[in-house]
């Protein structure tokens, strides 16, 4: 990148003398302020200068940002050539030769099918229970519904009363009705039916 006058005495101020203000700058280039921000602003984006601390500035309540030169842009190192790394190599390894790791993997397996199996033996028993609440639950259905039929058939017919017994059970109540208990009351009248029904 071909530098400015402007951009050059900022960069030749940067290098000898440290970090600046643009006010510092200004001062010691000799150049306008604006020509001075600009010149800064271009030295940023091509990264031959970098931010860096804030600094007080006599006759200011705040402070304002310094720049210094960026060495590594102004020359850049030569980077070292990356080599590639060696592949890892894979050692494979003969489980028969090594009694300890094939008695081990045996192990394993051994386990393994262990697992399958009970595995297996709950799902079956798993299925068992599931089939027998199915069929509880077609059975709870079916009673279910019976009791219904046989509750709505009660409530549709009501019990035929013979008028023989109501015409017993008014003479009796009539003439007993004080003298005997309810259940002494209903024993005579059942009886007294039965044998004026024969």
């Amino acid at each position: 990148m071909k530098l400015s006058i402007v951009e050059k005495k900022v960069m030749q101020h940067l290098v000898t003398k440290g970090a600046a203000t643009r006010f510092e700058l200004t001062a010691s280039t000799g150049f306008s302020k604006t020509a001075v921000q600009n010149a800064v602003r271009t030295l940023l984006a091509g990264k031959h200068v970098v931010q860096h601390e804030l600094k007080r500035e006599d006759g200011y309540k705040h402070r304002h940002r310094t720049f210094i030169a960026a060495t590594e842009a102004v020359t850049p190192s030569p980077r070292p050539a990356v080599t590639p790394s060696p592949k890892p190599t894979i050692e494979t390894v003969n489980v028969f030769e090594h009694p300890e790791i094939y008695s081990r993997l045996h192990a394993l397996e051994t386990q393994i099918n262990a697992l399958a199996e009970a595995t297996g033996n709950l799902e079956q028993r798993l299925d068992k229970q599931r089939d027998s609440f199915i069929e509880y639950i077609e059975a709870a259905n079916v009673l279910q519904s019976n009791v219904g039929k046989r509750l709505r058939a009660l409530e549709r017919t009501p019990p035929a009363v013979d008028p023989l017994y109501v015409e017993i059970e008014k003479d009796i109540t009539e003439t007993l009705g004080g003298k005997y208990s309810p259940e002494l009351l209903r024993i005579t009248i059942d009886n007294a039916y039965a044998e004026r029904a024969k």
